[in-house]
């Protein structure tokens, strides 16, 4: 059973933001416990502006950066960028590349193999820029921990501008310029920007020197590359607040207006051309450009996040679409084999789970172990070996730092890097064992008590509190994520009417509560062995929603979570 803690909204914070912003005691409570304490900053959450954006020369490295590309620009040298290849990377890759086309410069870009690479920079994907003539390198959501590989590119007569967002190690690299807004001594005031906002950032920055400098024949509207920048935040595990929210509430507009080719033919492929929200963003169109680098095609997704003609984007868009459907067929594959030896080992006691085989496919296993991490409410580390070396995804639960316990076991390993959350590793595989010894002692560091399965309540409400009114207004904190989870309220002692299976395994329950009724709906939480019964009491923590069908409104309820009620 799932533990219930209710956050507690400070009363007066809570009353000054209702009072001075007019809204009802929900929305203000959910304000608070989303971490606003003025009403300035509630003005800015629920309404986001360009405006609100930092100034990009706050982040330590971007004057070195931006004077460097634009004497490059001037020059007509020929710009390499070095990307990755998800969608926080590619998105980037694509953002950087176009631009610096519509400026006048030179761009060639290198995007590693994922299977057969891995992440980072590389020295194959460095020689092969210099072979395009390439005298700079720019990187892309990657860099910050390839000090080696920078010093192999300035042998080479190569300088290089890293741009990235990951944990930065003791060491930097010994980059002409470093932007990452975790670095030391980087008085940029948000830090959790994402691979592609670090970018954007980059790209504001050359377009004020650019224009300032009267370099520019026209000025080009970046407005007209967050759809880019949206997709990369979204896709990449980091809060959706401050920046962030930003680039999403203004990419989505100019994701559902559709004017680039490539976005346009794979929300079309991908069934989501009637309307795009966070949900087709996550589960239609990310994974899709995901599946180019994870099958094997790594440059698919940008060539069509970079097409300039309608019949080139919709034919690669239907090659990605076959993709991600090979790599859905694989995962379930990777996750009936994981979860037959999580069963079989057990989790009782267990603080974390390492599971590792020669027959996974390494392009899969981050969204597996994610998969499991749900279920199982652990750390999962999962390692797909191949030829005596082990390319490994770890997915983190609250309060666990992934990268950090990646670090107390450097020594075993051949390289990591990543988010507090989520991380990539290789591993040569007779050293599989130490490892799962070593992050069973760093995780006892990290986690002296085994995770308690949480369900965090926002507020415990009465059957008045809740209208159409109150899911209009709750929507205005959308985008959720990261940093911004949906909100959860919670009824207690509310009663049953009826309950039956619904669909694919869902659980539909009909409730009463001081003479007012509401229809339930909890997907794939429908199990007959405990089907609630008729008269019986319960809590229950939900999300309200409207639903509409066949043009009629109605309000409902999302469950998130059941108890018995204890009067």
């Amino acid at each position: 059973m799932r533990r219930w803690r209710l956050k507690r909204a400070r009363s007066d914070l809570k009353d000054l933001l209702q009072k001075e912003l007019r809204v009802s005691s929900i929305l203000a409570t959910l304000l608070v416990n989303r971490g606003i304490d003025s009403v300035e900053g509630a003005s800015r959450f629920l309404s986001p502006r360009l405006s609100n954006l930092h100034n990009p020369f706050l982040l330590k490295g971007m004057r070195e950066g931006v004077d460097r590309i634009v004497r490059a620009i001037v020059n007509g040298e020929t710009i390499g960028i070095y990307g990755d290849y998800d969608v926080d990377g590619i998105s980037g890759t694509a953002l950087l590349y176009l631009f610096l086309k519509e400026v006048g410069a030179r761009p060639v870009v290198y995007i590693p193999d994922r299977l057969r690479e891995g992440y980072g920079l590389k020295r194959e994907g460095i020689l092969a820029l210099k072979e395009k003539g390439a005298g700079l390198i720019i990187t892309v959501d990657c860099g910050i921990t390839n000090a080696k590989e920078v010093a192999f590119a300035r042998e080479k007569g190569m300088d290089v501008v890293v741009t990235d967002h990951h944990e930065v190690p003791e060491d930097l690299p010994p980059a002409l310029g470093v932007i990452n807004p975790k670095q030391p001594g980087c008085p940029f005031p948000f830090k959790g920007l994402s691979g592609v906002g670090v970018a954007f950032n980059l790209v504001i920055a050359l377009r004020t020197v650019l224009r300032d400098s009267g370099l520019l024949s026209s000025i080009p509207n970046l407005r007209e590359y967050l759809d880019l920048v949206a997709l990369g935040t979204l896709g990449d595990v980091v809060p959706l607040v401050d920046e962030n929210r930003i680039f999403l509430k203004y990419g989505l507009k100019e994701i559902e207006e559709g004017r680039r080719p490539g976005i346009k033919a794979l929300k079309e492929v991908s069934g989501a051309s009637k309307g795009v929200d966070v949900w087709n963003l996550l589960y239609q169109l990310i994974p899709r450009i995901n599946a180019g680098g994870r099958m094997g095609e790594s440059y698919l997704p940008f060539r069509l996040l970079t097409a300039c003609h309608g019949e080139e984007a919709r034919d690669l868009a239907r090659r990605l679409d076959e993709l991600n459907s090979l790599r859905q067929r694989t995962e379930e594959k990777v996750l009936m084999e994981a979860q037959k030896m999580v069963e079989e080992k057990g989790v009782d006691g267990l603080k974390g789970l390492l599971l590792h085989s020669r027959q996974w496919h390494p392009g899969v296993i981050g969204i597996v172990a994610s998969r499991l991490v749900e279920r199982y409410g652990l750390p999962v580390f999962m390692i797909a070996i191949d030829g005596g070396k082990g390319r490994g995804s770890v997915r983190g639960v609250e309060g666990c730092d992934v990268v950090e316990c990646l670090r107390r076991c450097s020594h075993l390993l051949e390289g990591f890097g990543g988010h507090e959350l989520a991380a990539g590793f290789t591993v040569k595989e007779e050293m599989v064992g130490s490892l799962e010894e070593g992050l069973m002692d760093a995780l006892e560091t990290h986690l002296p008590h085994i995770p308690a399965r949480e369900i965090w309540i926002d507020a415990m409400v009465e059957p008045g509190d809740l209208s159409e009114r109150t899911v209009e207004e709750m929507e205005l904190l959308t985008p959720h994520g990261v940093g911004n989870p949906e909100p959860v309220l919670a009824f207690e002692g509310i009663r049953i009417m009826r309950s039956r299976i619904v669909g694919d395994d869902h659980l539909n329950i009909y409730l009463e509560k001081g003479g007012r009724f509401f229809d339930a709906i909890g997907f794939r939480m429908g199990n007959g062995a405990s089907l609630p019964r008729a008269s019986q009491h319960l809590n229950l923590a939900f999300t309200p929603f409207v639903d509409e069908w066949d043009g009629m409104r109605r309000l409902r309820l999302m469950i998130k979570d059941i108890r018995p009620h204890e009067p």
